[in-house]
């Protein structure tokens, strides 16, 4: 009962942004970061599929049990899940799901709405393309260069005031084939705090998705602030890391005008 009034309370009267910024995004998250990131660094599995698959075990049980009177059985298997979900639910918002509710980037750093003009943003298409036709031969030259792109993230995430983050261990997950179904590239796992990438990834698609899954473990929960540094990072980053932003990219800028103009 406790626990119910504590995730309700937790849902329905979130604390202001700025204490969440200062307590928990830049007090208690970052070290909790380094301590999961860390641990769950040392398997090469996902532990994340050791959860879902356990919860999904421990539910055909639960049920299985229950199969004698099924009136009670259903009162009983709700019960359960109501407590299940309450807690998992609170332990979201502790590991990492407090992010959301932080200080948008844009109102950490200098942004003038003015400068985001079409002829802007034809120059970052300009941009994407170039660089692929730049750095085609290099981006496919060989596997990503994990540690060249962690130097390139962690000055990026620096740059915006941020500290130094134990960076996941990529990771293939038992549940590719939904990610492949639902057109998902990757993911981090909210209570391990593990970089989960789609089984199907090109490599020159692996900077970028591996640079956006670290913005999350260092706590840019929103998935255009996740891009973003995403963005900055590979901008830093060497041939493959540059080609896979500008892989990303092309894709925004490439709506300021038609495409084959700037080909």
């Amino acid at each position: 009962g406790f626990a119910f009034l504590v995730a309700v309370a937790a849902a329905a009267l979130p604390l202001p942004a700025h204490v969440i910024e200062r307590w928990y995004s830049r007090g208690v998250f970052p070290a909790l970061q380094r301590s999961l990131t860390t641990i769950s660094n040392l398997v090469p599995f996902a532990l994340f599929d050791v959860l879902w698959i356990g919860a999904v075990a421990a539910a055909a049980i639960l049920a299985y049990r229950q199969r004698d009177d099924w009136r009670r059985g259903v009162r009983r298997v709700v019960t359960v899940f109501a407590c299940a979900a309450v807690i998992v639910y609170l332990g979201f918002l502790a590991t990492w799901g407090l992010n959301y509710r932080r200080v948008p980037l844009d109102e950490k750093v200098v942004f003038d709405e003015e400068r985001i003009t079409a002829p802007a943003h034809a120059a970052l298409g300009d941009w994407a393309v170039a660089t692929l036709n730049a750095e085609y031969a290099a981006a496919h030259h060989g596997p990503v260069d994990l540690e060249g792109l962690r130097a390139a993230f962690q000055d990026a995430h620096r740059a915006l005031g941020g500290t130094p983050i134990v960076t996941g261990r990529p990771k293939t997950t038992l549940l590719g084939w939904y990610f492949h179904k639902a057109s998902i590239a990757g993911m981090t796992d909210p209570f391990f705090l593990e970089t989960l990438l789609a089984p199907d990834l090109l490599e020159v698609e692996r900077p970028f998705v591996i640079a956006h899954e670290w913005a999350h473990l260092a706590g840019y929960a929103d998935e255009s602030e996740a891009n973003f540094v995403a963005y900055l990072a590979c901008r830093r980053g060497g041939a493959a890391a540059r080609y896979s932003a500008a892989l990303m990219i092309v894709g925004y800028a490439s709506g300021s005008r038609p495409l084959k103009d700037a080909l």
